[in-house]
C-alpha cells in the first residue's frame, strides 16, 4: 500500500505581525492545499490560515 506524501514548506521568519502583536521567531509552515500554520518559539500554535483567510488564532498569553 502506498502512503500519500504531503508537500510541506517552511519558512523561519525573526517578526510575524498580527493584530497589533509582534511575535518574534516564528516558523511558517505552507502544506500543498494552500493552509498555513505559525509556530512561535516558546508558546506554539500561534495562527492558521487557509488561502489568506485567518481560520484559527491564539487569542490571549497568560503569565503564570
Amino acid at each position: 500500500m502506498k502512503e500519500k506524501v504531503e508537500r510541506v514548506k517552511l519558512l523561519l521568519s525573526q517578526n510575524h505581525k498580527d493584530d497589533g502583536r509582534n511575535v518574534t521567531h516564528v516558523v511558517e509552515v505552507t502544506e500543498s492545499d494552500g493552509y498555513k500554520s505559525y509556530f512561535a518559539r516558546n508558546i506554539g500554535f500561534i495562527k492558521g490560515t487557509y488561502k489568506g483567510k485567518t481560520i484559527t488564532q491564539l487569542a490571549k498569553i497568560k503569565k503564570k
